[in-house]
C-alpha cells in the first residue's frame, strides 16, 4: 500500500503528523466541527439510508455507528455526529468524517447521488 495523503483531526495527532510529513506523504488537517462536517455527515446519512453505504462487516464499526447521535446547530442548521452518551465510542465515524473530508478537499469524492456504492475498509 502506498499513501500518499493523511488526513487526520490535530487532538493529539502532531507527532505522527509530523512523521509521515517527513516521510514525504502529505498531511492535512479536519477539525471535528459543524462547518467541516456538516456535508460528509449528510452524505453519510443519506448513504446509510439507501443502503449505499458498505464497510467490511467490522463488529466495532457497526458498534461505534450504533453510538452515534446526531446534532444540528441551530443557526446554521449544519449537522455532526457525536456520542450518544459518555460512554461510548465513535473513533471510526470521526474518522470516516476526516477522510471524507480529505477526499472532499483532494476533489476525489464522487457526487452525491451518484450510481457509486461508498465502500468502507477499516484497516
Amino acid at each position: 500500500i502506498t499513501i500518499a495523503h493523511a488526513e487526520f483531526d490535530k487532538h493529539q495527532a502532531l507527532q505522527i503528523m509530523n512523521y509521515l510529513s517527513g516521510l514525504g506523504i502529505s498531511v492535512d488537517h479536519t477539525p471535528q466541527t459543524f462547518s467541516h462536517y456538516n456535508e460528509p455527515t449528510r452524505r453519510v446519512e443519506a448513504d446509510v439510508i439507501e443502503g449505499r453505504l458498505r464497510h467490511d462487516q467490522n463488529p466495532v464499526m457497526d458498534w461505534m455507528i450504533q453510538n452515534v447521535k446526531i446534532i444540528m446547530q441551530s443557526h446554521t442548521e449544519y449537522i455532526k455526529p457525536v456520542k450518544k452518551d459518555q460512554l461510548s465510542k465513535i473513533d471510526g465515524v470521526h474518522a470516516l468524517m476526516t477522510g471524507l473530508c480529505g477526499m472532499k478537499k483532494a476533489d476525489e469524492l464522487p457526487p452525491d447521488g451518484s450510481e457509486e456504492d461508498f465502500e468502507v475498509t477499516t484497516l
